[in-house]
């Protein structure tokens, strides 16, 4: 379950009963994964195009961390980097 308050979001994890509090980039990467299986590369030419910027090392790395910390946080299953 997901609220969002501006560019806050929460989400509760009802499988481990924990809440958690995430940016903006977090909670987009999070709804990129859940409305399709994708890639790390994919989800980050998704952000890239949306903020009018160029797919580079950097933003795969990022999306790549985000990823982890969604898995390790039991938020998304795991994910293949």
């Amino acid at each position: 379950m997901r609220k969002s308050w501006g560019d806050q979001s929460v989400i509760f994890n009802r499988s481990s009963g924990n809440t958690h509090l995430i940016n903006p980039t977090a909670a987009k990467i999070l709804a990129i994964v859940q409305s399709q299986a994708t890639s790390a590369e994919e989800i980050s030419q998704k952000i890239a195009t949306e903020l009018e910027l160029d797919v580079d090392e950097e933003i795969l790395q990022q999306v790549k961390v985000v990823l982890e910390t969604l898995d390790g946080l039991g938020l998304i299953e795991s994910f293949p980097q």
